[in-house]
């Protein structure tokens, strides 16, 4: 059984692992509990974009904490 990787990856961030101001969403506008996550690598192809539903397994880059 594979695991999400994002959760346990010092790469994992939020709004405020960037320069402020930015446009990325601290919280979902529909429900505020579920908070958004960014993906910190800049080796990545994902840097800077939202991780939090794309349920990542495998990450090339990928850090433990």
């Amino acid at each position: 059984m594979k695991h999400i990787l994002c959760c346990d990856c010092q790469y994992c961030g939020d709004k405020y692992s960037f320069p402020i101001p930015n446009d990325l969403m601290e919280v979902d506008p529909k429900n505020h509990l579920i908070k958004h996550y960014y993906c910190c690598c800049r080796d990545s192809e994902l840097y800077e974009k939202d991780i939090t539903n794309l349920g990542l397994t495998e990450c090339n880059f990928f850090e433990e904490l």
